[in-house]
């Protein structure tokens, strides 16, 4: 998982803000619960994304082989994939608790800034 998998990176956060236009956003205590709420899914999310660069490794050395093999392919790809759902799943849960932190005011600035190019 990259930088902006877990809305660091310019451009994802509850809306495309991203973390530091939302933080302008937010009073202090909003933004204290905001990163309380990035540290509940943190753990988690940093042992899926060790378990998505194994599974990254063992697919490199699968397609390396002379003769891959399809259904050992398929199969690891399945697991990929399901690991990534969830990721994106509890990303989407971690937004949404923060986009609950906003008043409907900053909501409708977040709605704004969205709309700007």
């Amino acid at each position: 998982m990259g930088p902006g998998m877990m809305g660091g990176q310019g451009g994802m956060g509850p809306g495309m803000m991203g973390d530091q236009g939302l933080l302008l956003l937010l009073d202090e205590q909003q933004q204290r619960d905001m990163l309380d709420i990035r540290k509940k899914y943190r753990d988690t999310q940093i042992e899926r994304m060790s378990k998505m660069m194994d599974m990254r490794d063992e697919m490199m050395l699968l397609m390396n082989q002379p003769t891959p093999d399809p259904d050992a392919v398929k199969s690891l790809h399945v697991r990929m994939a399901e690991l990534h759902g969830d990721m994106m799943a509890d990303r989407i849960r971690m937004q949404n608790e923060i986009h609950g932190l906003l008043t409907e005011e900053q909501r409708q600035q977040l709605q704004q800034g969205m709309s700007q190019p």
